[in-house]
């Protein structure tokens, strides 16, 4: 229960209830989009219904590929620097972070 001062008005409350009568399929068909869009069924359906367009989750695989990606872009901006600043880079470095990259890549697609 939130915390006192935070309830809302009367006014607010979800207290009218909508009936809808679907078909065991279009119930499935529900059900799957939003469970894709990680929400309730009822959360979903209000969200459609008053013109919403829900959007699918993001799956688990582009998160973590998301966050390897980011962790690469940051070597390779380590490695820019250090070129910039006169440093020597070595070519070994440069290509074990472009691999990593087209590995990262791959996965994606």
């Amino acid at each position: 229960m939130p915390p006192k001062g935070h309830r809302k008005s009367r006014a607010e409350v979800r207290s009218e209830r909508i009936d809808v009568y679907v078909t065991p399929t279009e119930l499935a068909a529900i059900n799957e989009a939003a469970e894709t869009c990680d929400q309730t069924r009822a959360a979903f359906v209000r969200a459609c219904a008053l013109g919403a367009r829900p959007q699918a989750k993001p799956a688990r695989v582009t998160a973590d590929a998301i966050r390897q990606l980011t962790s690469i872009g940051n070597n390779l901006n380590q490695l820019a620097k250090q070129a910039n600043a006169g440093f020597v880079v070595s070519a070994p470095a440069v290509h074990a972070t472009l691999d990593a990259v087209l590995s990262a890549v791959r996965r994606l697609g």
